[in-house]
């Protein structure tokens, strides 16, 4: 049975019968699949159209010249044939095999038409087993077996054939995707060095245009002195820009106060900056600057007690945050303005009688971005962003950096005359994982832009990043809210208000009083009681509150 279906399997791809219609001049070719040591044979006729009876006739004039290539393009037949008969080849390799037909006309042009009949069978089916059986005495079981085994031979021969285009294809997959694999990579390359090529100068562009300004166009601040026996304060230095600032206040061996959120992790940093830069004036302290509890105790310990400090030289207000849903502290008060700036407030207007008893010069420095620039405004009706339809992190975050700027330019205009000076700091594209807290469809094409932007202004690394270009070196202009006083002062009061420091102030006012000091009193009023360097104090703390209540 199996035999018999598969006998008819042959009979269909190994027999063709067909007409076609040619011009006298024109070469028809057909492409056969045949395996190996295979014998074909091919029964033809050729009619010439005749245009008195409009049908095709014998003609016997006409020749039929026959062509057959091997996979390799050589020639295995190549005769002329009369206007019918039967031509035969046996094939060497397997593979495609062209067979093409073309007559003997001599005709100028194109000729009359032809009708061809051809057909082509291979294998078992091309042999003649009547002419078989005679010259072999074959009797008919005989003769039938003879035919199966020729129909199993060519089934063997048919197998190796697929497994030989099998094989082909498979070297060819390979190879075309060789190629391919190679001219990506060339065209990546290609692309990569063109981007390159671009970018380079396009920074050179920017630079020229001074809408970006090189390292070394001198706009950065060089520290290079020795800080030996000075003291800094350094918000959210875990990581980014803080992280750096505390390595290199360290490698100028100055006593750095690391004010962070997460003790554990900053014990770790701690570790590692203390290992690389030689200095163990290096301390960590927990103050979590959305916690105003957190804050107060900070400042505590810094000012009273085992851990008070004799001297501080600098705040830096770096820390930050970012969330991609709306979330509050224990006070009620969003989470980024908190941070942002109402930590910020707090932590200075805390530090500021420390700061300005001291004779030294001290320096505070608010880290800010340029983001404030662009049409950003702050509304007052919602400082909480409890209102709003939709909460969008990146808006609240932009109005809290906006709100840190205005505070620093308003603490700039009343500390004016004093021993402490407020600077407002970009210290342009950096990497820092700021936008990890938003979700990834809302920030992923800010981060990578970021990417992009940041290599095209120069070398924005965060361990370049503690030389802060400043604002007032580059001559940018403020954000309009920033220069507006009366706004300034609103939200000055505000944030008094929600930090309650407002109550620390009534409270110093209270200790002023009992020490028999009033506003029409000079701060430096003698005392029978109080020796002169308690009297200095007595005014410093009366001029700070009078500073901050202003």
């Amino acid at each position: 049975m199996l035999l018999h279906v598969l006998s008819v399997v042959w009979i269909i791809r190994f027999s063709h019968a067909l007409y076609f219609h040619i011009a006298e001049t024109e070469k028809k070719c057909f492409i056969e699949e045949i395996p190996d040591e295979t014998m074909v044979t091919g029964n033809y006729k050729v009619q010439l159209y005749d245009p008195n009876t409009r049908g095709y006739g014998d003609y016997p004039n006409i020749g039929m010249h026959v062509e057959v290539k091997d996979p390799e393009n050589k020639v295995v037949l190549s005769k002329l044939y009369t206007s019918e008969g039967k031509f035969t080849f046996t094939s060497h390799l397997p593979g495609e095999h062209v067979i093409c037909l073309y007559s003997n006309s001599t005709a100028w042009f194109s000729g009359a038409q032809l009708r061809v009949h051809l057909d082509i069978q291979a294998g078992e089916h091309a042999q003649d087993y009547q002419q078989i059986a005679t010259k072999d005495k074959l009797n008919e079981l005989q003769l039938r077996i003879r035919q199966l085994l020729d129909q199993v031979e060519q089934i063997t021969k048919e197998q190796n054939y697929q497994r030989y285009r099998e094989e082909r294809f498979r070297q060819t997959s390979e190879s075309t995707n060789q190629r391919v694999l190679w001219w990506s990579v060339g065209q990546t390359l290609v692309l990569v060095l063109t981007g390159a090529w671009q970018m380079r100068h396009l920074k050179g562009f920017f630079e020229a245009k001074k809408l970006v300004y090189a390292t070394q166009s001198g706009a950065k601040y060089e520290l290079k002195e020795e800080l030996q026996g000075k003291t800094y304060i350094v918000t959210g230095a875990t990581s980014g820009i803080g992280k750096a600032t505390v390595e290199e206040l360290a490698k100028r061996n100055a006593r750095v106060i690391m004010a962070c959120r997460n003790r554990e992790k900053c014990v770790q940093v701690r570790r590692d900056i203390v290992l690389s830069t030689r200095n163990k004036q290096v301390y960590c302290r927990q103050c979590n600057l959305e916690d105003f509890d957190s804050i107060r105790n900070f400042v505590q310990k810094l000012t009273k007690g085992k851990f008070e400090l004799d001297r501080i030289d600098g705040v830096v207000h770096n820390a930050a945050m970012m969330d991609s849903e709306r979330k509050v502290n224990k006070d009620g008060i969003e989470r980024t303005f908190a941070t942002n700036h109402l930590g910020a407030f707090l932590l200075t207007g805390l530090l500021l009688d420390k700061l300005l008893s001291q004779s030294h010069p001290v320096r505070i420095v608010f880290l800010n971005t340029n983001i404030i620039d662009r049409k950003c405004q702050l509304d007052f009706d919602d400082l909480n962003a409890s209102t709003r339809k939709k909460y969008d992190g990146y808006e609240v975050y932009k109005q809290s950096k906006l709100a840190a700027a205005m505070f620093a330019r308003e603490l700039s205009e009343r500390l004016k005359g004093t021993n402490v000076t407020v600077a407002v700091a970009d210290p342009g594209r950096t990497k820092s994982n700021l936008s990890s807290q938003l979700d990834y469809q809302t920030f992923f094409l800010s981060r990578w832009l970021l990417k992009i932007v940041s290599f095209a202004m120069g070398e924005r690394r965060v361990e370049k990043a503690v030389r802060p270009v400043f604002r007032e070196r580059l001559e940018q202009p403020w954000n309009e809210n920033v220069e507006d006083a009366e706004k300034r002062r609103l939200l000055w009061d505000t944030s008094e208000v929600w930090t309650k420091l407002s109550e620390r102030m009534d409270q110093m006012r209270i200790e002023l009083s009992d020490t028999n000091m009033s506003p029409s009193k000079p701060a430096d009023v003698k005392s029978d009681v109080r020796s002169g360097e308690q009297r200095k104090m007595i005014g410093i703390w009366y001029e700070a509150c009078s500073l901050m209540q202003r």
